[in-house]
């Protein structure tokens, strides 16, 4: 049997909307509020950890060419390995990095080896990411005999990218986050359908809205949680920074309405042809 302990961080967001009396002035910052969630992890041996979107860069008040890393290179990267190979855990997360002069929102995998697994650069950027060049794939890495995919933030608003890595056979989506709103059961809803609609797991990591200058003041928009193929929350992190963990066997029958594999047999790509118009 599969079986492998997957966990996700949420971490306090800070930024001048949601806390301007607690800013985040640089990566180490955020380094050094991570890490203890990671060796977390590592005592109740996690096999993967998500942590959120951007993680080390997120709520600093900076120029983005200053929050920029080259591929493989930048501090983000080298803490990141670091941290996999000495917790012995499988990390993934997303870095603002700059590859032949452009700037892209990369999904990354760090096996327990510290060494990259797989990248997966954002295809839907958010509005007001223009500075962002999208990608154009939905990879599928094999790390420690688990299938997995990953997307990020905006990513999920659209079905199509979850639905391509569950045809590659992805196990399960990993989604670093900073998803923001008012609307807490949203999350709530395209998490669970895009789980349900695929048979696969989702494990997501975001920020929870720490400060007391809005009325976001201490509010989870439910982001930060790992949720079973059949569209089950097995844990979440609440309403403070923190670590939910939860152990999946990916070999589980996966049986609603009918099976996985008779589920996908009964689609008709061939009627599907308006998804692909411009």
């Amino acid at each position: 049997m599969r079986k492998k302990r997957i966990s996700v961080v949420s971490l306090r967001k800070t930024d001048s909307m949601v806390d301007n009396k607690n800013p985040i002035k640089s990566k180490q910052e955020r380094f050094d509020e991570v890490l203890p969630f990671i060796k977390e992890a590592n005592e109740i041996n996690t096999d993967f950890l998500c942590l959120p979107e951007t993680f080390s860069t997120a709520g600093i008040d900076d120029a983005i060419d200053n929050l920029v890393e080259n591929f493989e290179t930048g501090e983000t990267y080298i803490f990141c390995k670091e941290v996999a190979k000495i917790n012995n855990l499988n990390l993934v997360t997303s870095i603002l990095t700059k590859d032949n002069d452009k700037v892209f929102n990369r999904a990354v995998i760090f096996n327990k080896k510290g060494e990259i697994s797989g990248t997966y650069d954002k295809v839907h950027s958010a509005p007001g990411e223009d500075y962002i060049t999208e990608g154009n794939d939905f990879p599928v890495f094999e790390v420690d005999d688990i299938k997995i995919g990953m997307q990020i933030c905006y990513d999920f608003n659209y079905p199509e990218g979850v639905r391509i890595l569950a045809l590659k056979g992805a196990d399960i989506v990993f989604w670093p986050t900073m998803w923001d709103g008012p609307i807490q059961h949203y999350v709530d809803c395209v998490t669970r359908t895009r789980a349900m609609e695929n048979y696969i797991y989702v494990a997501s990591s975001s920020f929870v809205h720490y400060g007391d200058s809005s009325w976001k003041t201490h509010k989870s928009l439910g982001a930060n949680m790992i949720i079973s193929w059949n569209g089950f929350v097995l844990s979440q992190t609440g309403t403070t920074p923190g670590l939910a963990t939860s152990v999946i066997d990916f070999d589980e029958p996966k049986n609603l309405q009918t099976g996985k594999n008779n589920y996908f047999k009964k689609r008709r790509p061939d009627v599907y042809n308006k998804i692909t118009e411009k």
